[in-house]
């Protein structure tokens, strides 16, 4: 299991390379969250054992915001190498799949999800943690499979025989 600010770093990295819109903090905090969401439901368990708060504008990991509130709205610049990653397969296809399944939505959009009637946020007072059963509970009409990306993503990788996106090898 990674951290949380190991997988918003590699959000960050990998967004360019999948094709997906830039990445701004509050971009991130949403991708963490339904990264979260994804892995739940497909592995029962978190992606990272970071919790998510309820804030104004949606879910946030206060670690996260704290990294990264320096750059407002602006793009957070890449901070480390592809290579320099440790994911498993399984972490890669959470993070790749999620930002393929959001990429043609706003940052705008995004918030307006996570604040969806039938989003836990919505589900609890102000500042309080949103639990990772509620979160998996949430209902997700955008989760990907690997094989459906992979047919309509042009990287520099291939799909081994489990159906994992290998980034980068051939």
């Amino acid at each position: 299991m990674q951290t949380a600010k190991e997988i918003a770093q590699y959000i960050i990295c990998v967004s360019d390379l999948v094709g997906a819109e830039p990445v701004t903090p509050l971009r991130l905090q949403k991708l963490l969250y339904f990264c979260q969401a994804v892995h739940l439901k497909r592995h029962n368990q978190p992606l990272f054992n970071e919790d998510f708060v309820r804030w104004d504008y949606g879910p946030v990991i206060k670690d996260i915001y704290n990294d990264y509130k320096k750059y407002e709205r602006n793009v957070i610049d890449v901070e480390r190498q592809l290579d320099s990653f440790n994911l498993t397969r399984d972490e890669e296809s959470t993070v790749i799949d999620t930002l393929r399944a959001f990429n043609d939505d706003s940052t705008a959009k995004l918030v307006n999800i996570t604040h969806d009637k039938s989003s836990p946020w919505n589900y609890g007072e102000a500042n309080t943690i949103i639990s990772k059963n509620s979160i998996k509970d949430m209902p997700m009409r955008k989760v990907l499979t690997t094989d459906q990306i992979v047919d309509s993503l042009e990287v520099d990788g291939y799909t081994d025989q489990n159906g994992y996106l290998i980034l980068g090898a051939e």
